[in-house]
């Protein structure tokens, strides 16, 4: 907050008198380019729909990392990205979802997404992962000590199309598993 009182000339208790803290603010600024969002052709299937909508969050977020910390534990968000939800839950219940199941479904997809933001944009550096991948006990964990010197190539590989995809045709085969 001082930093940015700072780049606008102000004194940081002015902010202050427009948000309550730094997460307001980062929900104020999120909110604005949110609304200036060009929305992506969403397909007839629902089960494309779901998958249209994940990756557009995804890679909004992707573009805006300074957003993951207001936004990560899925309780905050803007409202002009509300059709967004609505368009993944609108699809799971044309896919039979009940209203509880297109919940669970929808907080399924936001923790892939914003959990393979964090693990890529979060505030852990990778060279801390690097170094620990090196110190792995082959007695006690074999197969992670195979994987760890082709994590980064395995790593490089991963594909958040692909794993959406996989996630959303996982709860459509097995929603009667997120009714719960």
């Amino acid at each position: 907050m001082r930093r940015l009182a700072e780049e606008i000339g102000c004194a940081p208790m002015a902010l202050y008198g427009h948000v309550d803290d730094k997460v307001g603010l980062l929900l104020l600024i999120l909110e604005a380019e949110a609304q200036e969002l060009e929305w992506p052709d969403f397909p007839d299937a629902p089960r494309e729909r779901i998958i249209t909508a994940a990756l557009f969050i995804h890679d909004t977020l992707a573009d805006r990392t300074w957003a993951l910390e207001a936004v990560w534990p899925g309780e905050l968000f803007a409202y002009a990205v509300l059709p967004l939800a609505e368009e993944i839950l609108a699809s799971l219940a044309a896919c039979g979802f009940t209203p509880a199941a297109a919940v669970h479904g929808y907080r399924s997809i936001w923790f892939l997404i914003i959990g393979e933001l964090l693990a890529r944009h979060g505030p852990t550096p990778k060279s801390v992962h690097k170094r620990r991948l090196t110190q792995i006990n082959p007695e006690t964990t074999p197969n992670v000590d195979h994987l760890a010197s082709h994590w980064q190539e395995i790593d490089s590989s991963y594909s958040v199309t692909d794993a959406i995809t996989a996630l959303v045709d996982g709860l459509i085969a097995n929603n009667d598993l997120t009714a719960g």
